[in-house]
Order: structure tokens, then C-alpha cells, then sequence
């Protein structure tokens, strides 16, 4: 549940049909004015992160799913423009293809805004970047994530960590 500028709340729920939003004008006392608000029919979506930037309101989510070349995942932004009543597919800020089929990928979107540019922080487990697990960013500009950015790369934590029992 994200409560935004206006006051208005608005909830998103994974179903086997996608991600699906609902809006409380209620203070969460009645729900109503449900919509589709992904865009990845053949993939698994889940881990709804929402944020509003002016009159934008941003949902990240992970889709994920089998696909004939491996295992497939990906992190998804959808938009909204009038306080979620309708969604739009917006960006893919990452994505990721396990050859081997196994559940490696990108991970758990989170949106926020840092030094005055929209960004998604995120976990990366590729095994095409990493053999632990990352956690990374990107930014949104000129309507392209880029920059990736690690702020830490599972190996240097794990030698720090056990260099504390040494």
C-alpha cells in the first residue's frame, strides 16, 4: 500500500493474470477502481514497489518465468498518470537469462529518487555479473536506465565479514 501526494492510497496485488491495483479515497476504509497495471503475460509478477514523482506514480515489479533459452527475469515499470486509475508500460531497467535454468537474476525493485534523478535499486544475482549477490541501481534519464551502479558486490562484504572472526 502507497499513499500518495493527494492522499489517496493505492494497493497492488499479484494474481495469476498479473498485477493488479486497487485505490482507497477512504483512508483504506473501501477499495474500488481496480486496474492491470503489468504488462508481462507470460512471466510471473510479483514484488510491487510504487513511487510518485509529480504527477507520475512509477510500479516496479520483477517478472520472471521459463522461457526455451532458460530461466528469464526482469524488473518492470509501469506508469500512471492519473493517480493509478490506468496503467501504462513504461521501462525494463534490467534483465537477466539464466542459460543453465537456474533462478539467477535480477531482483526486488525499489524506486526512490537520489541526487535529483529517479532511480531503481535493486538485487542482482546474475551469474553473468556476479557469483553472490549485488545490490545495484540504475538511473532514469533521457527515458533509458543507465549507470549501473553496485553499491555492493556480495564478495567484499563476505571477506569483511569473515575477516571479523580471523
Amino acid at each position: 500500500v502507497y499513499t500518495l501526494e493527494n492522499g489517496r492510497m493505492i494497493a497492488g496485488y499479484e494474481t495469476v493474470h498479473g498485477i493488479f491495483t486497487k485505490i482507497s479515497d477512504t483512508s483504506g476504509k473501501t477499495w474500488d477502481l481496480e486496474s492491470k497495471a503489468s504488462f508481462c503475460p507470460a512471466f510471473n509478477c510479483a514484488n510491487i514497489n510504487f513511487f510518485q514523482q509529480g504527477k507520475n506514480l512509477y510500479m516496479a515489479y520483477r517478472a520472471t518465468g521459463k522461457t526455451e533459452k532458460g530461466y528469464y527475469t526482469s524488473l518492470q515499470v509501469s506508469v500512471s498518470t492519473d493517480n493509478g486509475e490506468n496503467w501504462k508500460k513504461h521501462s525494463v531497467v534490467s534483465e537477466a537469462l539464466d542459460e543453465n535454468g537456474n533462478l539467477h537474476g535480477v531482483w526486488e525493485p525499489f524506486l526512490q529518487i537520489l541526487n535529483g534523478e529517479l532511480i531503481c535499486l535493486y538485487a542482482n544475482d546474475s551469474r553473468l555479473v556476479t557469483n553472490y549477490q549485488n545490490i545495484e541501481y540504475k538511473v532514469f534519464k533521457n527515458g533509458e536506465w543507465k549507470n549501473r551502479t553496485v553499491i555492493s558486490d556480495g564478495e567484499t562484504l563476505r571477506d569483511a565479514q569473515y575477516s571479523d572472526f580471523a
